[in-house]
């Protein structure tokens, strides 16, 4: 450091460091704590969602299997069949 002030030609100020009162620090850090844990929330809910979806698609597709209907065939929310030959 004493490189750089003989290089600028003046000595360098050296002013204390201020910090945040700890109260506030820690409003900070919970705030940011607030973000992650919502983000994992969301993560963990749109992989519920993507497990569902699959699971509902699973389930018509062996219904579909079990009747032997094809993409032109229905199954209204009945549970009657439509054939669509």
């Amino acid at each position: 450091m004493d490189d750089v002030q003989e290089v600028m030609g003046s000595e360098l100020e050296v002013t204390p460091t201020e910090k945040l009162a700890e109260e506030d620090r820690m409003a900070i850090e919970a705030a940011k704590n607030q973000i992650r844990l919502a983000v994992s929330n969301a993560k963990l809910a749109l992989a519920e969602q993507e497990k569902a979806d699959l699971s509902y698609k699973l389930v018509v597709m062996q219904v579909f299997m079990k009747y032997g209907l094809s993409s032109k065939d229905s199954v209204s929310e009945d549970g009657s069949i439509v054939r669509n030959k």
